[in-house]
């Protein structure tokens, strides 16, 4: 600004100084003419001289003479652009620490298990985006979703890189917050699904398959050794059971899958009579749709269906045509999708249908050791998992799951477990082993409830669909992402601060 202000007064003194230079050279001629001319040349430069001068002057006026620039400088602020200014020049922290830049990452920030203790790691992170090594204030919080809240432990694991452990004590949706240097880390709060570990455990059920809960919480099963529907109460207690085995109407051939349709009929693909069979809720055979075949009105082995929570259509898994069957609500024909293969979009043996809170179709490819991924309407999205048993891997997938916060539970048969993942496709953990006496066939696509049957044998009778040689069991690796190093085992839950619920205030 300075700047402009001198070059505008040089350009006016310059022109001042052209004009004097004028006025100087005619003065300097008359004072010449005066000294050395006649009377005469005197009188007849006279009136020529006077109009020069004036033709000069006439270029000189009263603001030409005033200077164009000031020396005082005037500032009309803005607020609301300073603030915007200000904004893009960073942050001021007290320390060099940059809580929004440091990262999380773990199960521990998507899943937990009331009562259990749930870790993720930290990584620290300074303001130019380098490792930041040096000890810092990390605080945890989880809030459940009756506002109650509870603490949480770190402990620095050398460098940059901290450990978190907390124990949730409330199922549903939480959520974890993590400060550093009281500031939020990037990510949080994070939304973590957490899980009961009490099942109730249902005894005296042959072969269960499929499952499903009606809006009384009452868990309708499919027995499939037994060729019948039972349902039972919410603690457990068995009200009725219908269905025998046969083809005819309220005959089961061997059921699988069970959903609820929009009118609370109860729905069950009933497998080798290859057909979908409606019940009202009292147990009478209202309807039955499909033969067997593989137009566009048949069946081939129905195993898994679901119902749309939207449109309330109902997704059938059609196995041995290795298709998605699709019916109106009305169970008139829809469409179908998918064929033989292990291309995208393709079925070998898919057995699992269930969809998420967008309405996304999750589909167990069973034979293809994935899962696969649909819009409603048919079109690929994505796949996960593969064959093996390692960790995010799967054996022969069947019924699958997925809760109100996107968490995805896949009933992993071949490794007799329940595997979970994030809606993405992310490996999460392991919710179930035959070890822990826990769930392996079915999780129920109606409800945010697992519900399978029991791999010990010990409380349900389960016997395999087909016979198989024996195999020596291999242990199940640990999933080393749980933990962030050997002194985890250092964070005693005895040490822990703060981890009773509160009240929040």
């Amino acid at each position: 600004m300075t700047r402009e202000k001198l070059k505008n007064l040089a350009a006016q003194q310059e022109q001042l100084e052209l004009v004097a230079t004028r006025l100087q050279s005619c003065c300097g001629f008359f004072r010449e003419t005066l000294r050395t001319g006649s009377q005469i040349e005197v009188l007849a430069m006279a009136k020529p001289s006077v109009q020069q001068v004036r033709d000069v002057m006439s270029s000189l006026t009263p603001e030409s003479l005033v200077p164009q620039e000031k020396a005082d400088l005037d500032f009309a602020s803005s607020q609301r652009e300073l603030v915007q200014i200000c904004k893009q020049f960073g942050e001021v922290y007290n320390s060099t620490i940059c809580p929004p830049k440091c990262i999380a990452e773990g199960v521990g920030l998507r899943f937990a298990v009331v009562g259990e203790l749930a870790v993720a790691t930290l990584k620290m992170v300074g303001q130019k985006g380098r490792e930041y090594r040096h000890p810092v204030e990390v605080s945890l919080a989880v809030v459940s979703s009756d506002g109650s809240t509870g603490g949480g432990e770190s402990k620095r694991m050398g460098g940059s890189r901290y450990v978190i452990g907390y124990l949730p004590w409330h199922g549903g949706l939480n959520y974890l917050h993590i400060r550093v240097e009281g500031e939020h880390i990037s990510g949080s709060p994070f939304p973590v699904s957490v899980i009961t570990d009490t099942p109730t455990i249902i005894a005296g059920v042959t072969r269960p398959w499929g499952s499903a809960l009606d809006k009384d919480d009452q868990l309708v099963v499919s027995e499939f050794g037994k060729h019948c529907l039972s349902v039972f109460s919410s603690d457990g207690r068995q009200k009725k059971s219908f269905g025998t085995f046969g083809s005819g109407p309220g005959q089961l051939n061997h059921p699988c899958g069970v959903a609820f349709s929009a009118t609370g009929d109860i729905l069950v693909a009933d497998q080798f009579n290859h057909r979908i069979q409606v019940f009202s809720p009292e147990g009478k055979s209202v309807k039955c749709v499909g033969t067997k075949g593989n137009g566009r009105l048949q069946f081939n082995c129905p195993v898994g269906i679901t119902v749309h929570p939207g449109s309330k259509k109902l997704y059938v898994a059609d196995s041995d045509n290795n298709r998605v069957h699709v019916r109106n609500a009305d169970l008139t024909f829809c469409s179908t999708f998918g064929s033989e293969g292990v291309g995208n979009g393709q079925f070998n043996n898919p057995l699992g249908v269930g969809f998420d809170a967008a309405g996304n179709l999750y589909v167990t490819d069973s034979d293809n050791h994935r899962v696969q991924v649909f819009t409603e309407n048919g079109e690929y999205i994505r796949q996960f998992g593969k064959e093996g048993s390692s960790a995010g891997e799967l054996c022969k997938p069947r019924g699958v799951a997925i809760d109100s916060n996107n968490i995805v539970y896949v009933g992993d048969f071949g490794n007799h477990r329940i595997s979970i993942f994030s809606g993405e496709g992310e490996f999460l953990g392991i919710g179930a082993t035959r070890e822990s006496g826990g769930a392996v066939g079915g999780v129920s696509e109606e409800t945010n409830h697992m519900t399978g049957s029991d791999a010990t044998g010990g409380r349900e009778e389960v016997e395999e669909e087909e016979e198989e040689e024996e195999e020596e069991e291999e242990e199940v690796p640990i999933d080393e992402d749980l933990f962030a190093a050997e002194e985890l085992e250092n964070l005693n839950l005895e040490d822990m601060v703060d981890l009773e619920p509160s009240g929040v205030d």
